[in-house]
């Protein structure tokens, strides 16, 4: 029998930006120019996880994000 981790990093839905979480989580960063060729954004298709569950609105905001990621780092052994 394979061996499950106890959580899993999946996705949420929406659009987030990578400089809107590093401000949730309080780093310092200095945005720059994207490379040329680089995606503008990138959105994964949640349409097989939603059939088995469902996210609160809040979940995919930077701040619960950062939070849930806290916690789980508060958790580890």
């Amino acid at each position: 029998m394979p061996i499950r981790p106890g959580v899993l990093n999946v996705a949420a839905p929406g659009l987030i930006g990578m400089g809107e979480l590093l401000d949730a989580a309080g780093l310092d960063w200095t945005p720059r120019p994207a490379p040329p060729g680089a995606l503008p954004e990138v959105q994964l298709d949640l349409s097989r996880l939603l059939r088995f569950t469902s996210f609160a609105p809040a979940e995919s905001r930077p701040e619960t994000m950062v939070a849930q990621w806290r916690a789980l780092e508060e958790d580890a052994p």
